[in-house]
């Protein structure tokens, strides 16, 4: 993988390299046991076609290998032709991860979901990405207050209404956020009570219910554990801490 970076190697050598591996791994028949990154990465660079559902695949996989840059190169080598709500979302976390903040808004900033599912998690990857990252906190809680009124009854309301209580908790009103979260706090599965825990652990530190937030820590945490790798859910290394 290093020596396929553009930062390595000049375009016609490691286009020259990148087809003499996919002819390698032609000649062995080996190219669905090898490593889905590698895979992508070698077709990449050899400007072989791409298909969107490996390609997404394989980006998940490289973000969490820490290939960020070569995770970005391929959601952008698809994009150009095929635009999905799944890879927009993924684009949009990976520029947000590496501080590209703007150009991580831009990428969402005109897509529309098709369901609850989609509307949520657009609105909560930008809301992320303009109160955390861009301090622009306003614009993050009228995104989250619009798809709240938008969203049916459910799981993905539940979640944004979870996040909306983390930004009353950067905002200082523990109170406030604590209020807004406590209902999803009893379901104990799903992303809802783990967004919702994120709001409720430090808020209950903050007013001094310590060992209900030690409990509700340690839940979050082996719930978030359970749940895997998801989109746009924060780490399981939140709720440890």
């Amino acid at each position: 993988l290093p020596l396929l970076d553009p930062t390595r190697l000049g375009g016609l050598r490691r286009r020259s390299l990148a087809r003499r591996l996919l002819a390698e791994l032609a000649l062995v028949g080996d190219v669905a046991g090898t490593d889905p990154v590698t895979v992508a990465a070698v077709r990449l660079a050899a400007g072989a076609p791409l298909d969107i559902d490996h390609v997404v695949g394989a980006a998940r996989a490289a973000h969490k290998q820490g290939e960020l840059p070569l995770a970005i190169r391929l959601c952008e080598a698809i994009a150009a032709a095929e635009r999905t709500t799944e890879l927009a979302l993924l684009l949009a976390e990976l520029l947000t991860d590496i501080g590209r903040n703007r150009e991580a808004d831009s990428v969402l900033h005109d897509l529309h979901g098709h369901d609850d599912e989609e509307r949520a998690l657009i609105a909560m990857t930008r809301a992320v990405n303009l109160g955390i990252h861009l301090d622009e906190v306003d614009d993050a809680v009228a995104m989250l207050d619009a798809a709240i009124d938008e969203l049916s009854e459910g799981p993905w309301a539940a979640e944004v209404l979870g996040l909306r209580g983390v930004i009353e908790l950067m905002l200082g009103r523990p109170h406030e956020a604590l209020r807004r979260v406590e209902p999803f706090l009893d379901t104990g599965s799903g992303r809802e009570f783990v967004e919702a825990a994120t709001a409720a652990g430090p808020a209950l530190v903050v007013i001094g219910r310590c060992e209900q937030a030690a409990e509700l820590a340690q839940a979050s945490l082996d719930e978030r554990m359970a749940l895997g790798d998801q989109a746009m859910l924060e780490s399981a290394g939140l709720h440890a801490l």
